[in-house]
Parts: structure tokens; sequence; C-alpha cells
């Protein structure tokens, strides 16, 4: 029902009541017709509804609108009643649904921040990671020169070790075979024969021996 047409309906109720009509309508069944009357004026007409006396479609009308007085009014006040009723629930339904929006966008934003919170932190990890594998290639590379600097340190000493310990068992043999008479050609079996007959040349060797084990 449209606002104008309440407003029509609400005009003719005040209407009526003006006209002193007011209270409760009756209805009185004649000879061929029906008369409505205010209840506590028979004198004074309302409604007369023409027809087949004693029918029922004649008083079902003359009740509609003896009823209708107080009827009308009843149904406007429900209506606005209603009304009433449906602009609180829509205020509430208004409240809720904007209640809930802010109680959505709040928690969106956390949401945002907490991403944006997240991809930061992220990104500072990621940033440190390849740090972390920059100085890892750096170690290993570091390591695997220091180990190849080792090992050829180890590789020239031993060289070096084991040319000095040659270089002694020559000497050692070179200054035997001249203290036995055999002349610079080295001559294994004079020389062992030597050391059998000469004490002091086999102590010699046994200390060569004994520094070359524990080396």
């Amino acid at each position: 029902m449209t606002p104008e047409r309440r407003a029509d309906i609400r005009d003719r109720v005040e209407a009526v009541e003006r006209d002193g009509t007011a209270g409760e309508w009756a209805y009185l069944e004649g000879t061929d017709t029906v008369e409505v009357y205010p209840s506590d004026a028979a004198t004074e007409l309302v409604a007369t509804v023409w027809g087949e006396a004693g029918s029922e479609e004649e008083t079902a009308l003359g009740r509609f609108i003896a009823a209708a007085r107080r009827d009308v009014p009843d149904l406007l006040a429900e209506v606005e009643r209603l009304r009433t009723e449906q602009t609180r629930l829509l205020a509430e339904v208004e409240d809720e649904r904007r209640r809930r929006a802010a109680y959505v966008k709040g928690m969106r934003a956390g949401y945002d921040a907490e991403i944006d919170r997240l991809k930061r932190n992220g990104a500072v990890l990621i940033e440190q990671l390849g740090k972390v594998e920059a100085e890892r290639d750096q170690a290993r590379a570091a390591l695997a020169e220091a180990l190849d600097r080792r090992a050829r340190d180890n590789v020239i000493a031993g060289r070096r070790e084991a040319a000095a310990l040659l270089d002694g068992r020559a000497l050692l043999h070179f200054q035997v075979a001249n203290a036995l008479g055999c002349g610079v050609r080295f001559d294994r079996a004079r020389i062992e024969r030597a050391v059998a007959a000469h004490p002091a040349v086999r102590q010699a060797l046994a200390e060569l021996e004994t520094s070359e084990v524990a080396a």
C-alpha cells in the first residue's frame, strides 16, 4: 500500500469522525433494505443497502459496512504499528550490517597487515638466505683452497724429507765406502761386510734407520 492511499483512507476515517458518526455502527434489517446507523443515534442513517429482504448477501454487506467503522481505523493502526516495527527492524538490520561490515573491515585490515608483515619477513629471510649461501660458497672455496694448499705443502714436504733421507743414506754410504777403501762406486756387499766388521759404522746405520722410523 502506497503512502498516498494510506493518507486517503485516514482522511476518510477522520471525516467520518468529524461528522459525528464516531463509535460503533449497527445495522437494522428492514423489509427490503439493511440500514446502518450509529449505535448511539439510531435516528441518523449512515447507509442503506437495497436488495432482497433477508438475503445472505444483503445481510453480509450490511454487517460489513457497520463493522467498517471499527475495522478500518483498527487496520490503519495495525498498519502503522507494523510499519513502525518494520522501520525498527530495518534500523536494527542496518546497524547489524554496519557492525558486521566494520568487523569484517577491521579483520581484513588485520589480515592485510599480517600478510604485509609476512611478506616483509619473507623478503628479509630470502635476503639473509642469499647471504648465508654466498658465505657458505666462500667458505667451501676457502676450505678447498686450504686443503689443496695443505696437500701441496705435504707433498712438497714429503718430497723434501725423502730427498733429505736419500741424501743422508747416500752420504753415509759414500763415507763408509771411502773409509773402507771402496772408492765412490757403491758396493753393497762390501759395505755390509764392513758394517759387520766395524761397530761404529753399524751404530751409525742403526741411528739413521731409527730416525727414519721416527719421521
